[in-house]
């Protein structure tokens, strides 16, 4: 079953399986001609490609990859397969809004779509409604906490509640001072609301410093040693991949490493080599 607003705890080819079953109701119904060819039925990746958020796109088609051929090994959707299209958005809400529509208008029995996530995901959500296709995002963005779209749906926490959880990890593993490190992306604001709120009804940890990080800056030093002046025990962060590792490896060789507690689209395979 698919929950509105938030799917929790299941893996996003499950997630993109279900979408298959409900949307293909929609496509039979708009005409007969699909069906009698068992064209297959396509869901859009919608997510970066290229650039700073290149892994989010690359770990999504994975993901409707497998389930493409789980699907396949079952028979199919009444007979069709499953076809995964990569629609790179670039990360970007102004760069994402024509490739979109592009692939909106030139894509045949397409039944869903997988993505956007935070940073594109205002800038398409008008595109994706008006095109009635089921979409499964990953925001976490606070515009859509009040939405009344019947395509959409959510699979990642709110960002102020995401934020929230964050702090009361630090406080329930007993740090006494805390940094936040946080990326300069549209996710970052309601992020950064959420952690100092429930830090302050939970009482500790203690701010003691709030950075945000460019994306896909060469080096993190100036950073570093604030954060060395700030003498945390712990680092709450939330950042795109490859910031991250950057920021990883200054802390390693200009400081010390100290407990991260962050989310696993961070955690890159760089990251793991500099332990």
């Amino acid at each position: 079953m698919i929950v509105k607003q938030q799917i929790k705890n299941h893996p996003r080819w499950l997630v993109m399986m279900a979408i298959s079953v409900v949307a293909f109701n929609s496509f039979i119904g708009a005409g007969s001609a699909g069906a009698a060819t068992n064209a297959p039925l396509v869901v859009g990746d919608i997510w970066p490609y290229s650039g700073a958020l290149a892994e989010y796109g690359l770990k999504s088609q994975a993901g409707c990859l497998a389930a493409a051929y789980v699907i396949k090994k079952a028979g199919g959707v009444l007979g069709h397969q499953i076809t995964c299209a990569e629609v790179d958005d670039k990360g970007d809400s102004v760069d994402a809004v024509p490739v979109v529509e592009k692939f909106l208008s030139t894509t045949g029995h397409l039944i869903g779509v997988s993505g956007p996530e935070t940073t594109t995901s205002l800038a398409l959500a008008p595109l994706l409604d008006k095109a009635k296709v089921p979409w499964v995002s990953y925001t976490g963005s606070s515009y859509f906490n009040h939405q009344d779209s019947p395509y959409f749906y959510r699979m990642a926490l709110v960002d102020a509640v995401y934020g929230a959880t964050l702090a009361y990890i630090a406080h329930i593993d007993h740090y006494k001072r805390v940094a936040v490190v946080l990326g300069a992306n549209s996710g970052a604001a309601d992020l950064h609301g959420g952690i100092v709120e429930a830090l302050k009804k939970l009482g500790s940890p203690k701010l003691v410093l709030t950075l945000s990080l460019a994306v896909g800056q060469p080096s993190y030093s100036a950073e570093v040693a604030r954060v060395a002046s700030a003498r945390p025990t712990a680092i709450i962060a939330e950042l795109v991949p490859q910031s991250i590792t950057t920021f990883f490896a200054n802390l390693k060789s200009e400081y010390h490493l100290l407990p991260f507690i962050t989310d696993a689209t961070d955690l890159t395979i760089h990251v793991f080599q500099d332990l």
